[in-house]
């Protein structure tokens, strides 16, 4: 009954800022060489969104979501406990998880990570190539972990949006 309150008195607060045009804005372009990545895991099953310039595209992943959670909580530990054996297995596993080989192609040279929830706690760089699983992700691309698809190119292309504001 206390979060139905406190919910009410919230949208009695909000106010919303209507620009229809913004809704049906095209993404704005990735320069070539960059590459988004961005995980939906709070499914049933896992997915995967690329994003670069030839445009987006989804795949849904072969580990279940559960499984990806194992591993995360398994790297972790093997993190804290300085296990490198079992670091090593976390990391393969999220690789081949994570990484199908089809996800990224060769030309790409940034590759910007989604980081929300799981995915924030895996190290990227640490991940193997998705063609050369001898190879580290991080040999031939900078890796940076971003808040959402649009975030590292939202200043550059800022447009009037629908949005919500509150009053906390």
């Amino acid at each position: 009954a206390e979060v139905d309150q406190l919910r009410a008195a919230a949208s009695r607060k909000t106010k919303v800022i209507d620009d229809s045009t913004a809704v049906n804005a095209p993404w704005p372009v990735l320069a070539p060489g960059n590459t988004q990545l961005s995980y939906a895991l709070e499914t049933d099953h896992a997915y995967l969104w690329v994003r670069d310039a030839s445009g987006i595209r989804a795949t849904m992943l072969s580990a279940t979501p559960a499984k990806i959670g194992r591993d995360v909580a398994s790297l972790a530990a093997a993190i804290r406990k300085r296990e490198l054996q079992r670091l090593e297995a976390a990391l393969a596993h999220l690789s081949t998880a994570l990484l199908p080989p089809a996800a990224l192609d060769d030309d790409s040279t940034t590759l910007e990570v989604v980081a929300e929830g799981q995915i924030a706690a895996i190290p990227f760089a640490a991940l193997r190539m998705p063609q050369n699983r001898e190879r580290w992700l991080a040999e031939r691309r900078s890796i940076v972990m971003i808040g959402s698809l649009f975030a590292a190119h939202a200043h550059a292309h800022a447009a009037p949006a629908k949005a919500t504001v509150a009053d906390p």
